[in-house]
């Protein structure tokens, strides 16, 4: 990105990118304009965006995503647009060919692909942009735990366990922890708290309802039932909570809104069970753990933030004694 600014210091630069990513990239202070391209977009919000674009009349397009997604953007700025497009996917003016997955760093083959414009990547670039004063926040010591891997490789990811060992090792030399990831790491997180505090090992789940009797001869009745009855919904998150209380030792806390309020009732209706008090939540630990010590470990675990889609109901026998699960049957929401 310093050598694209340091190549046309004077141009206009736009970056397309992800919401997620602005605020970050904002701090560079490279780009004139950043443009939000999520790529979980419906298609034709994706192709509506395409078309502002198009409108802009670039003089040069580089392609540093190099995805199936940009190069189909890349087919229309050859087609709509007069600037030159620089890429490693198909319909370049100017097409770096990457060489056997393995054989050439990623960003090696960026910086190749730059010289095909004539810009030269200069890897001393100052990163003191990215610096905070964080000295009145942490008192020790951090050790840095990333547990996740791109979607797609999770081939690639180490055992859970093994990242607790790393955490284990850090914590005897008195690093404080701190977790790193997605929501597609909150297993590796929930092994870490499980192992620092020794407590039971479960799935992570949000209990829509609690104890009633099920006829197990009647299990396909109520399988069309709640399937039918229920489609997939939206969960947000509300960040970390605690209790004194063996089944909500630690969790994340969920938003109840009128929909899941709804549902909850429904449930309970068509359970027959009692539709007491809700505080929907997402446990992480069961146990018996002082509160100063869940406190302390706050700092240390990944922020908690965004949503994400409900689309399975599950049938379990649980044994309190020895927190065990069972699970009797998942029903797919919406029937599918």
């Amino acid at each position: 990105m310093f050598a694209i600014r340091k190549k046309y210091p004077n141009s206009l630069i736009h970056l397309l990118t992800e919401k997620r990513y602005i605020s970050f990239l904002t701090k560079t202070k490279i780009f004139d304009k950043i443009i939000v391209d999520n790529r979980k977009d419906f298609l034709l919000i994706s192709f509506l965006n395409l078309l502002k674009l198009l409108k802009e009349n670039f003089d040069v397009i580089i392609d540093l995503q190099n995805s199936q997604r940009t190069s189909l953007y890349n087919l229309f700025f050859r087609l709509f647009n007069k600037g030159l497009v620089c890429s490693s996917r198909p319909f370049a003016h100017l097409r770096y060919k990457i060489p056997i997955q393995g054989k050439e760093a990623a960003r090696v083959g960026l910086s190749n692909q730059l010289k095909m414009l004539n810009i030269n990547v200069d890897l001393s670039v100052n990163y003191d942009w990215l610096k905070v004063n964080i000295k009145n926040v942490i008192t020790r010591s951090i050790a840095l735990i990333i547990p996740g891997v791109s979607k797609g490789n999770e081939y690639k990811q180490w055992q859970p366990e093994k990242f607790a060992e790393i955490a284990q090792f850090c914590e005897s030399k008195n690093l404080r922890i701190c977790i790193v990831g997605t929501k597609s790491d909150l297993l590796s997180a929930k092994k870490i708290i499980d192992d620092r505090f020794h407590g039971p090992n479960f799935p992570i789940h949000m209990t829509l309802a609690g104890e009633f009797n099920l006829d197990l001869t009647n299990m396909k009745a109520l399988e069309d039932t709640l399937g039918n009855n229920f489609s997939p919904f939206e969960v947000f998150f509300k960040g970390y909570g605690m209790k004194n209380y063996f089944f909500q030792a630690f969790y994340v806390a969920v938003e109840l809104n009128e929909e899941l309020q709804s549902k909850r009732s429904k449930i309970c209706e068509f359970l027959s069970t009692e539709n007491d008090e809700f505080m929907p939540h997402l446990s992480f630990y069961y146990g018996k753990q002082e509160e100063p010590k869940k406190r302390a470990l706050l700092p240390e675990l990944p922020e908690i933030e965004g949503s994400f889609i409900a689309e399975t109901f599950y049938l379990v026998s649980f044994d309190p004694k020895n927190i065990e699960w069972k699970i009797l049957n998942s029903i797919h929401l919406g029937g599918h």
